[in-house]
């Protein structure tokens, strides 16, 4: 497998019914290589079970498990098992808009950013 170009790190943590979300909107993810790094962070629900299932059907998924140490050191986990160029942070209850990556690594391959902060915008409301 080719060294992919971003690497999303998500630390997660009791997200069974939450996860498949996130997992959408990183999936549909178009015209970059990238890796989903996901550390559970001790989970005593079905987490880690469902993350294991994605991954076993999507490649570009890394499931890690930490022992309940917080989302920080869950974060640290993943960047340590990255293989990327690029990081990008994203929280198990976030989605990522079409093209999120694609659009972020324009702005930082132009070498006009070495950084990049992406701001959410949340809307509150039903489903």
């Amino acid at each position: 497998m080719a060294t992919p170009k971003i690497s999303i790190i998500t630390p997660v943590f009791e997200r069974e019914f939450e996860i498949m979300r996130c997992y959408s909107s990183v999936s549909i993810q178009k015209g970059v290589d990238f890796e989903w790094v996901v550390v559970d962070d001790g989970s005593q629900d079905n987490t880690l079970g469902v993350l294991r299932s994605l991954a076993r059907k999507d490649n570009r998924i890394i499931v890690r498990s930490n022992e309940g140490k917080g989302a920080q050191d869950a974060r640290w986990t993943g960047v340590k098992n990255s293989r990327a160029e690029w990081l990008f942070f994203l929280d198990s209850d976030d989605e990522l808009l079409p093209n999120c990556l694609l659009n972020r690594l324009k702005d930082v391959s132009t070498g006009q950013r070495k950084l990049y902060n992406a701001h959410c915008q949340y809307q509150y409301g039903s489903d």
